[in-house]
């Protein structure tokens, strides 16, 4: 006899799942799109820093991307990025990128925590991870030292609205 579980005949699986339009968001983004980007698993829309709110709310709102499944940081020789993955939780398959490039001088972008929730610890780790403050702000929070842990400081918090990078 096995110990294999026996396949739930009740569950629902799609016969074929939906495409991503990726046309049709960027007609639905309009001139907030700087340029599209193809990857391997989901293209992607290229945005300034201070759309970040509204191209992320129209997405959710307008497209059904309703989950902010990851948050990379990404940093280059001339500019920082950050490349929100989002997805449907209805089919996990359909995803999309949203890159936001920013100036090393001052690297910041609109939080994007007023949509996704989720995007506050998402936004608060990449903000270590592109600084390559990850470490210091480690050993500098197991001493207790709030100021230093990486939530009150960064450099893109002192220049307004944004969200280190």
């Amino acid at each position: 006899m096995s110990d294999a579980r026996e396949p739930d005949s009740e569950l629902e699986v799609p016969e074929t799942r939906e495409t991503v339009d990726y046309d049709e968001l960027a007609d639905l983004l309009g001139d907030r799109v700087i340029r599209r980007e193809d990857h391997l698993n989901a293209g992607g829309f290229v945005i300034h820093p201070g759309d970040v709110q509204t191209v992320l709310r129209t997405l959710r709102d307008e497209a059904g991307f309703d989950h902010l499944s990851c948050l990379t940081a990404q940093e280059y020789e001339d500019r920082y990025e950050s490349i929100y993955h989002l997805s449907k939780y209805a089919d996990r398959t359909q995803e999309v990128n949203v890159i936001v490039p920013t100036d090393k001088e001052d690297p910041w972008n609109e939080s994007a925590a007023p949509i996704y929730k989720t995007a506050e610890w998402h936004e608060r780790e990449a903000s270590g991870q592109a600084t390559g403050r990850r470490a210091e702000r480690t050993r500098q929070s197991a001493h207790g030292d709030p100021a230093e842990d990486g939530v009150t400081g960064g450099r893109g918090l002192e220049h307004g609205l944004g969200v280190p990078v």
